[in-house]
């Protein structure tokens, strides 16, 4: 598609733009997502939310986007920059800062709908996985007396007992 692939090649090789590489995996795992689409019908906003994406990605290493790195400022959605621009006035101006409001109230509440509905899911995911183990891996720790306290990182069966997300690709048992 783009006429780029990703090499399997070592991130501390000189030979290898890592940065490059990386960029190239992110675009094509991101179309790939909108390729599997059955309707497909979004394929002209595909190439826009994808570029905004990936200029408000935060880099690492410099701890800025790309978009402020060459610009100087934040990239804003065409939303926000719409609807920061207007002031008050009269006629026309104020019909359309009645809409501008309506449409930040609509934002704000889709934005509050969508961080619940990730909290729920995330909460369901851990309770169906914690199911799924099998007993012996989903062992309680041994009756020793001392009670298990969010500071000990890992209880006596390796399951983490507080709510670290860092040490997630190392337990088997989620907490939430």
């Amino acid at each position: 598609m783009m006429q780029s692939r990703s090499r399997a090649t070592l991130s501390y090789r000189p030979q290898a733009n890592g940065q490059q590489e990386r960029s190239v995996k992110t675009v094509m795992k991101s179309v790939r997502v909108y390729a599997e689409d059955p309707l497909q019908q979004d394929w002209d906003e595909i190439p826009e939310n994808l570029i905004f994406a990936i200029n408000n990605s935060m880099d690492t290493t410099r701890k800025e986007t790309p978009f402020f790195l060459v610009h100087g400022w934040d990239a804003q959605s065409t939303l926000k920059a719409m609807s920061s621009s207007l002031k008050r006035g009269l006629g026309r101006q104020s019909d359309a800062l009645a809409w501008r409001r309506e449409v930040n109230r609509q934002q704000e509440i889709a934005l509050k709908m969508a961080k619940e509905y990730q909290t729920t899911e995330k909460a369901r995911r851990a309770r169906k996985h914690n199911e799924s183990l099998r007993d012996r891996e989903r062992g309680t720790a041994p009756e020793t007396g001392r009670t298990v306290t969010p500071s000990d990182e890992r209880s006596a069966t390796g399951a983490v007992t507080g709510d670290s997300d860092s040490n997630a690709t190392q337990r088997n048992e989620v907490s939430v």
